[in-house]
């Protein structure tokens, strides 16, 4: 065979299929609902074609990506003939001027989106089937257009405090993510809380007998709320408390256990080896504290550890600490 004619014997081979794509009618549709990520010719369209598998093929043919759910978009004639082409189909007649494609959804209500915070928050503090959880948002919840299909509904914390109220909720559909948004919101629950039963002044030491337990609704400002009397009783008043007050952490300081002046009990410690001498305290000191303190025999200052009334601990490294 002459090489001059191998453009004739590819043209002959090629007739078959240019001549089934001639044969073939698409009709665009005026408004065409969908529920898939992309669209697709078959889903616009009504496509003659003689052949099955041309008609697959046809079908398959992707036009461009889906409107957000409720959304639309137009698909034209003269787009949907570039698609052809693109694909290698030519010769084939489309008829209609355009094609509506809308995105079916289904709308997420507030209130569904509430329970899921709520049932997050009852997980989270592990909190009785009988408390209370009141939640507010910091701005009007919207409903949501949201694909078609089985959706769930994730909540996540973004502060490591949950009665903070910072949240982030995630729609999932088929397991996969298809919608995120923040949300902020106040949040009270009810549980017990120590209250003040009178006024209790400002460097005052606590008695049970001005205390008891309340259930309150309580939000993230009393998230250090004390929940039983022994946590306080015995702890000085940092601050004036009125009565009926929920009684805090921010609202107590350790009382003091040694005082300036006070002689105290100074135990030095190396490793094995515990030495005690006799000192003075320099200053006031609460268990915990580190205080100066002077040693009556040497008359040396040193910083030492407040660890019982009227003993205070040093801690002394050997050469080789």
């Amino acid at each position: 065979m002459k090489l001059k004619s191998l453009p004739l014997l590819i043209a002959m081979l090629l007739l078959p299929l240019s001549s089934a794509f001639s044969e073939v009618v698409i009709r665009l549709l005026e408004r065409a609902e969908i529920s898939s990520d992309e669209v697709r010719l078959g889903q616009i369209a009504l496509i003659s074609a003689g052949d099955e598998s041309l008609l697959k093929r046809l079908s398959s043919i992707r036009l461009a990506s889906a409107p957000r759910p409720g959304g639309s978009i137009e698909i034209t004639r003269a787009h949907v003939q570039v698609c052809l082409e693109r694909e290698g189909v030519k010769g084939t007649k489309v008829e209609g001027r355009r094609t509506i494609v809308v995105r079916r959804a289904q709308i997420v209500k507030p209130e569904r989106v509430l329970e899921a915070v709520e049932k997050f928050i009852r997980e989270s503090l592990k909190l009785p089937e009988e408390a209370v959880v009141a939640l507010e948002p910091s701005s009007p919840l919207r409903e949501l257009l949201l694909p078609e299909g089985e959706i769930s509904i994730r909540v996540e914390s973004l502060s490591p405090d949950v009665l903070r109220g910072w949240l982030r909720i995630t729609f999932l559909a088929a397991g996969k993510p298809v919608e995120e948004l923040p949300l902020f919101l106040d949040i009270k629950v009810e549980r017990p809380v120590v209250v003040a039963v009178e006024p209790i002044k400002a460097g005052e030491r606590i008695k049970a007998d001005k205390l008891k337990v309340e259930r309150r609704m309580v939000g993230y400002r009393e998230s250090d709320a004390l929940s039983k009397v022994e946590e306080a009783v015995g702890k000085v008043a940092s601050e004036f408390i009125p009565k009926g007050a929920i009684v805090r952490k921010r609202h107590l300081r350790a009382p003091v256990v040694v005082r300036r002046g006070d002689l105290v009990i100074i135990v030095a410690i190396c490793g094995p080896i515990k030495v005690t001498a006799r000192g003075k305290a320099v200053e006031n000191g609460r268990l915990g504290d580190y205080i100066e303190v002077e040693n009556l025999r040497s008359k040396r200052r040193i910083f030492a550890e407040v660890v019982s009334p009227g003993v205070v601990m040093v801690k002394v490294r050997g050469e080789g600490g």
